[in-house]
């Protein structure tokens, strides 16, 4: 079995929590009201800012040429796309950006940022994995059961959309490629930073849902 397939074996259970929580029902129906959408956007736009400074980061301990310019090809179109959907709802709905991220915003930008600068890149690209992937998956099922003139679309859109989706198969690509290099001991630490990411995850969108 692919080290990749493992992860998402490993992770299925948080994986339909995040299908099933309120947050994602409620976009997906239309039904998410503005307050808890501005507070997702506000502390987003955080959290992208940290997430690409991780992504350059990680791209200096690229092992090869190729993984260090994917990586970098990340932090610039990701942080592009990410920052071209925010400004597009911060106008349509009059949002202005914060300067203080929620705990749980920060605790986990402080977490990829300590992992990619102070440990191995494969133990980085294990933690920051979880928000590649889970972004896709989670986008793909609730575009499909979203409701017709979803005032929230766009973000079904980005995050379903084929740019995304070929941005996440590379990014699987370079853990897989990680876990083939790495002893039994380096994968198994792979596996908790990847999970450790994926319940951060969770903590964020619980965070923006509750406020």
């Amino acid at each position: 079995m692919l080290f990749v397939a493992k992860l998402w074996k490993l992770s299925k259970t948080l994986y339909q929590d995040m299908l099933n929580h309120p947050f994602n029902q409620e976009l997906a129906a239309g039904t998410l009201s503005l307050e808890k959408f501005k507070t997702y956007l506000q502390q987003d736009e955080l959290y992208i800012v940290s997430y690409t400074k991780a992504l350059y980061q990680l791209a200096e301990k690229a092992p090869d040429i190729d993984s260090k310019n994917i990586l970098i090809s990340f932090a610039e179109k990701g942080f592009l796309i990410e920052k071209e959907l925010h400004d597009n709802f911060f106008r349509k709905f009059n949002i202005s950006p914060v300067e203080k991220a929620l705990n749980a915003c920060k605790d986990y930008g402080d977490f990829l940022d300590n992992i990619t600068f102070l440990s191995s890149y494969k133990h980085g690209i294990a933690a920051l994995l979880p928000c590649f992937w889970m972004y896709r998956e989670v986008g793909i099922h609730l575009n499909n059961i979203s409701i017709k003139n979803n005032p929230y679309q766009p973000w079904l859109d980005t995050y379903s959309g084929d740019e995304f989706k070929e941005q996440v198969e590379q990014m699987l690509t370079l853990v897989e490629q990680a876990a083939m290099n790495s002893n039994a001991k380096i994968r198994e630490e792979m596996k908790i930073l990847y999970m450790q990411s994926y319940r951060m995850e969770i903590g964020f969108w619980n965070a923006c849902y509750n406020q």
